[in-house]
């Protein structure tokens, strides 16, 4: 881990102060535990650096990008169709059924 944890954006947190893993393979990976938890609404990406030796012997280094969004709490976001298309899509027909229009 080349990135700083003790230097995390407002509202993320480690229970780790660094990571480091002897070897990783297919069968045993490299894991780190972060938490989010916002007192602000805003967004942005969360940028993780780290290095390591390949097979090979050459060193490599890259970076792991979360995009992230807060919001107020309780709140659901979510889209829809505008409520003039909703109400002609919505018309009904004569015997009850509903008429679908764009």
């Amino acid at each position: 881990m080349t990135s700083d944890l003790s230097a995390l954006p407002s509202g993320w947190s480690s229970g780790a102060s660094s990571l480091s893993c002897a070897s990783v393979t297919a069968s045993s990976g490299c894991q780190l535990n972060l938490s989010y938890a916002p007192t602000l609404l805003g967004s942005g990406t969360l940028a993780i650096g780290y290095a390591y030796t390949d097979n090979a012997g050459a060193a490599k280094t890259g970076t792991v990008s979360i995009p992230y969004s807060a919001t107020v709490h309780d709140n659901v976001i979510g889209s829809g169709i505008p409520l003039r298309h909703a109400a002609r899509c919505g018309q009904r027909q004569s015997g009850g059924q509903r008429a679908l229009h764009d």
